[in-house]
């Protein structure tokens, strides 16, 4: 038998291993694009892929309708002032659209924020095969491409089809194309330039840092994400309602700094699209594509440096380290706070831990973090204005201010408590004959060490120093009573192990209780400061006051104790976990 020639031989050794390379590219794209969906904080199971995908579907669904409820309002606008009036003043709700995709899209990064960058798993799985570090980061950059493409298309097509027809009915048939293609166009980019962004973000941290230092810094990264989407979340309809005047350079909604904002930058992509002439426009779309091909290159570059830090770290990350950071010690100072039973510390110390280590734990308690920071935003903003001067007593907005950062943290710290940590091993506490009621403590007092205490604590020095110490004893005994009655409303009915039973959200039952938890929240954000004001002078009243809110807490406390226990779950059989259902 002939010998194949050496060229042939060279080639087909050549295409085997081309062959062989394209499937482990392909094997490891797959791979990667469906961890997007199998986070931990999703868990992997097919009912919350399922439900991602209906979040997808929900997203999207705003977008359809915002023409849909507009139509009357446009349509009016077009008929008394024409078809060119109309698409000035649509540029609003065009504004407001892209806004709330880059919120929406910043959110959704931070329920997969761990699938975004590779991760020590990847080092450690990957590290052992044969397999170049250049394939496995191109694999990944491919799969974020093609699951930012995948959301991008996903929530704005739609939209694209309802803004396009809507904003094209006295226009030839030509302009609602080119005007479904434009909103796709900037709707895409604008969704693809925060996600783009924040795995940069995340990839220079990572570089910068070092993967030990990562993980400690990264939930603070992820709650900056959260509350600068919710702030732009509070800010947007300020944005949307002065976009018209402030192009146009005149009015009452003059605010030129909005042109600085990206909801603008897109809108000047999504009118050069359409062909627009005017020079301001022109020029926010420059800084749209510059943005966007910033960040995406920006990730590029910063993917492979991450990854071989990761790689030459991960030996090193595998080692036990007798270091303490500053959050271990934290948890150690605050368990000590807690109490010297030792139950109850353990209590303390699971939950904090769980905190600190567990992806949607933290991811929870970031989420909570970020809310507060938009809640508080725009009344921090107004008073730190320079032009703004203290009145002589506190302002009703500034007495909230406490009462709405404690309300939000401990509504976080409860939901954390209640999400599972590992159900694998909930069997320990009752093969051990641990009491219910200690541990339950140990979420009580942590919750209101970690939340209440240095909340009225930073209250009572900065009410000292604005404002004397009348104010400053009244009202850090009003933050601390409401936390403590809070806590007895967020814990009643809770017994067991923090972070140690499957998560049934229904238990808050909000379809029933929505009115009283929004009065609730009225309540402690606007009528208590508002009472405070009122009996500032009247002692004896308001400590009538306190006296009935403490008498609340233990009413709380003894009805929880007295209340009929329902019987154990047998965590030794599989537990049935509660999804949010969105399908």
């Amino acid at each position: 038998m002939r010998e194949a020639p050496p060229r042939l031989a060279t080639s087909w050794a050549a295409a085997r291993r081309r062959i062989r390379a394209s499937t482990e590219f392909d094997v490891l794209a797959r791979t990667f694009f469906a961890r997007f969906f199998e986070n931990d904080v999703t868990g992997g199971g097919r009912d919350l892929r399922n439900s991602f995908f209906w979040l997808i579907a929900f997203l999207a669904a705003p977008g359809a309708l915002i023409p849909v409820v507009m139509f009357f309002d446009w349509e009016g606008v077009a008929v008394g002032q024409g078809a060119d009036a109309l698409r000035i003043a649509s540029r609003a709700d065009k504004v407001f659209y892209l806004g709330f995709a880059m919120v929406a899209s910043g959110l959704l990064s931070a329920v997969t924020w761990s699938s975004l960058l590779l991760d020590r798993r990847d080092s450690l799985v990957l590290g052992t095969l044969p397999v170049s570090g250049r394939r496995i980061v191109r694999a990944k950059l491919t799969a974020l491409a093609v699951y930012i493409t995948a959301v991008a298309v996903g929530t704005h097509s739609l939209a694209a089809l309802s803004y396009g027809l809507f904003l094209g009915t006295h226009k030839p048939m030509s302009f609602a194309v080119v005007g479904a293609v434009a909103h796709m166009v900037a709707a895409c980019s604008a969704t693809a330039f925060v996600l783009f962004a924040i795995v940069a973000i995340q990839g220079l941290l990572l570089a910068a840092v070092g993967p030990r230092r990562f993980i400690a810094t990264s939930p603070w990264l992820q709650s900056v994400v959260v509350g600068v989407m919710l702030i732009g979340m509070v800010l947007l309809p300020l944005v949307s309602t002065s976009t018209v005047d402030t192009l146009a350079g005149s009015g009452d909604a003059l605010r030129p700094w909005i042109l600085q904002t990206p909801p603008l930058w897109f809108l000047g992509l999504y009118e050069v699209v359409l062909r627009t002439d005017e020079p301001l426009m022109r020029q926010l779309s420059l800084r749209a594509v510059g943005a966007l091909l910033g960040a995406g290159l920006l990730t590029i570059v910063v993917y492979p440096v991450a990854y071989r830090r990761l790689v030459s770290n991960v030996v090193e990350l595998s080692a036990a380290s007798t270091r303490r950071g500053w959050a271990a010690r934290a948890i150690e100072w605050i368990v000590a706070l807690v109490s010297r039973d030792a139950v109850i510390r353990a209590s303390s110390q699971f939950f904090l831990i769980a905190v600190r280590r567990s992806t949607r734990h933290r991811l929870t308690v970031a989420m909570a973090i970020g809310a507060t920071a938009a809640m508080i935003s725009p009344t921090v903003f107004r008073w730190m204005a320079p032009q703004t001067s203290l009145p002589s007593a506190p302002p009703r907005d500034l007495l909230a201010l406490p009462l709405e950062v404690i309300l939000i943290l401990l509504v976080g710290f409860r939901i954390a408590a209640a999400l599972p940590a590992d159900l694998a091993a909930g069997w320990m506490p009752n093969s051990i004959g641990l009491r219910a009621s200690p541990m339950r403590a140990g979420l009580w007092r942590t919750m209101f060490i970690s939340v209440v205490f240095p909340v009225s604590l930073a209250t009572a020095a900065s009410y000292w120093l604005l404002w004397g110490d009348r104010w400053a004893l009244m009202h850090t005994t009003t933050c601390a009573i409401v936390g403590a009655v809070l806590i007895e409303m967020l814990t009643w009915g809770f017994d067991g192990l923090p972070c140690g039973r499957p998560w049934q959200p229904e238990h808050a039952n909000l379809r029933k209780w929505w009115p009283a938890y929004i009065g609730l929240f009225l309540f402690i954000t606007g009528g208590l400061p508002w009472i405070e004001q009122l009996y500032f002078r009247d002692g004896p009243t308001f400590t009538a006051l306190m006296a009935i809110l403490a008498s609340i807490a233990v009413v709380l406390r003894i009805t929880h104790r007295r209340r009929r226990v329902p019987p154990e779950i047998d965590l030794d059989e599989p537990a049935m976990v509660q999804v949010l259902n969105l399908d």
